[in-house]
């Protein structure tokens, strides 16, 4: 998995998510759901730190592209140098 250049809004079944990193042989990305309300920033001042949602795995056949995110297959963020080598590199 690569780290996607820019988030990209995905919907499965009906919800919306977040792609987050991306899998350019598989096109399997790893998302999490949209929240439905705001993270409260007061939770934090009162020592309750909100955790993010899990990401989920999700192949291509189980997601729909947002029609704002028609580039595919998505930028990822280029490895940085003496990554050679290693699984998933792509100059």
């Amino acid at each position: 998995m690569e780290t996607l250049s820019q988030p990209r809004h995905i919907r499965v079944g009906g919800q919306f998510y977040v792609a987050q990193f991306f899998d350019p042989e598989t096109e399997d990305v790893l998302a999490g759901p949209v929240p439905e309300v705001p993270v409260d920033p007061a939770a934090a001042v009162l020592g309750r730190s909100a955790s993010p949602p899990p990401l989920r795995r999700l192949t291509r056949e189980q997601y729909e592209l947002e029609p704002g995110d028609r580039e595919y297959p998505w930028p990822t963020i280029g490895r940085t140098s003496g990554d050679e080598g290693q699984p998933g590199f792509s100059p």
